[in-house]
């Protein structure tokens, strides 16, 4: 179904612009071109229908035909961060049927030794810096296909335990996603959509990736947040799409531009709550009103505040994530999971034909998440009368720090390898800004009399050495033991307590 969008692409309009890259264009049927000699290395080394094909690189053009070329296979694409390190990179693709890595050339060394382990090793694509496109008419795509229920991404969601945990979605699921949010949003093809959040993320995948794909807009692609590099990019390529997350507006609004802004329409954030203040920042110094969407890794977009702020005040339009995208429907349980009423806070669930329909291997949890077609999510909201939700909390233990989510479980698995710590609990400090930073607080015994600096310092190189930089507490503190009620159950509010707001 993917290749199918994007050869009615190719057909259709050849000769428009798909990718906008470096202050070069690259059209549709470029793309298809490119993403056809892709499809054919990999099916020469041996890729085949339910393989699983490893995506570690930056936003880019080579992302998006390794994306494609893996989907025309019937090959599962498995995009990872670039920036993990071994150990992240291996738990994600322990259970993998692994049948080829794509990366960087600074991330080939480590990818080269994961792929050795394999028997025969798997296959290692480092993908070149400059994108080249085919000079030769490429050959017909290997296998084509349009299964609606084959599977093409493995997503890894902290879900609603605080681990990472795959999730399987297939062709039929992404064209509905895709379908979905276009619908909603109005996104056609004159549109220019701006690709800088991570596309290894379901934001970047679904409402940068899809969304071209789907309507044969130009993603104009970044492969990092520079704020002078996104400011310009939008004026000099009239981008009128802009998905991006509160961080970055964040720093787009820190101070006055003369940019000219004038071309989006939409711009709106995903990953963590946009801050009021930051709303107004953004609305006061770059004329933006941006607004919310929500999704997950199980279902990819599931609510988009599309309200005018000027209308119906700012809470309409920066407070609530909006109504259902199309197709989706949103239910609010509360503990008997019996649904609540308009007003009444409980747990968010949805049901969503872009849903996935459980984890891998972890068939307990999938019963009691996945229930009758509904995803229960973990997060917690209300409904009002209008349908729009409102998101006040979570059950879920991950942390939303500016670069993405973190679970806790990682990082307090690392900590605890050092001899001095007995336990260690990681939580999110909220900043003054709304996002959030890392706290580890470690138990070091009553009776221990070590150094608090140098215990810090090594535990800071002890995580370094198997997480991404984003990961590493910015706070460490070691106390005698960690708090926990009469039945034994850690009081994670404790350990926040006393933990100065920082910018």
């Amino acid at each position: 179904m993917l290749i199918q969008m994007l050869e009615e692409n190719a057909r259709r309009h050849p000769e428009r612009t798909a990718l906008r890259w470096r202050g070069t264009s690259i059209r549709w049927d470029q793309l298809s071109a490119a993403a056809r000699a892709r499809a054919d290395e990999l099916e020469r080394a041996g890729v085949g229908e339910g393989d699983g094909v490893a995506i570690l690189l930056p936003n880019s053009p080579d992302f998006v035909a390794s994306f494609l070329a893996a989907a025309s296979l019937g090959a599962v694409a498995i995009p990872l961060d670039p920036n993990f390190r071994k150990r992240e990179i291996e738990a994600r693709l322990a259970d993998v049927r692994l049948a080829a890595i794509l990366c960087t050339p600074e991330g080939s060394d480590r990818c080269t030794a994961i792929a050795r382990k394999h028997e025969p090793p798997t296959p290692v694509f480092v993908s070149e810096p400059h994108f080249k496109i085919p000079s030769e008419a490429p050959a017909p795509w290997p296998r084509p296909t349009s299964t609606p229920d084959l599977p093409v991404l493995y997503g890894f969601s902290s879900g609603t335990t605080g681990t990472a945990k795959r999730i399987t979605r297939t062709q039929g699921h992404l064209a509905h996603e895709a379908a979905g949010f276009t619908a909603t949003t109005g996104v056609g093809p004159d549109d220019r959509i701006l690709g800088v959040v991570p596309f290894f993320h379901a934001h970047g995948l679904g409402n940068c990736i899809l969304a071209a794909l789907r309507t044969g807009a130009a993603l104009v692609v970044l492969d990092r947040f520079e704020r002078r590099a996104v400011l310009d990019a939008i004026q000099t390529e009239r981008v009128t799409i802009f998905p991006t997350v509160p961080f970055q507006l964040q720093h787009l609004a820190a101070r006055d531009t003369d940019a000219d802004l004038s071309s989006l329409r939409l711009c709106f954030t995903a990953g963590t709550a946009l801050p009021v203040a930051t709303f107004e920042q953004v609305r006061d110094r770059l004329g933006i009103e941006a607004r919310q969407l929500y999704g997950c890794t199980e279902a990819g977009s599931v609510c988009i505040n599309l309200s005018d702020a000027g209308s119906e005040g700012l809470g309409a339009s920066c407070e609530s994530v909006g109504r259902p995208i199309q197709g989706v429907e949103i239910a609010i349980l509360d503990e008997r999971r019996s649904r609540c009423g308009p007003g009444v806070v409980g747990e968010v669930a949805l049901r969503s034909p872009a849903a996935g329909c459980g984890y891998a291997g972890l068939e307990a949890l999938n019963q009691d998440v996945f229930q009758g077609g509904w995803f229960r999510t973990g997060d917690l909201g209300s409904l009002d009368e209008d349908g729009r939700l409102r998101l006040c909390g979570r059950t879920k233990l991950f942390i939303d720090v500016a670069a993405g989510k973190v679970d806790p479980v990682e990082l307090e698995r690392c900590a605890t390898a050092h001899p001095s710590v007995v336990e260690a609990a990681a939580v999110g400090v909220p900043t003054r800004s709304g996002a959030e930073i890392i706290k580890l607080v470690v138990a070091v015994g009553e009776h221990w009399r070590g150094d608090e600096s140098a215990l810090r310092r090594e535990i800071i190189a002890l995580c370094r050495e198997d997480l991404a930089e984003y990961k590493l507490p910015r706070i460490i503190e070691a106390r005698p033991s960690l708090p926990r009620n009469a039945a034994g159950k850690m009081i994670r509010e404790k350990l926040i307590e006393g933990t100065r707001k920082v910018d």
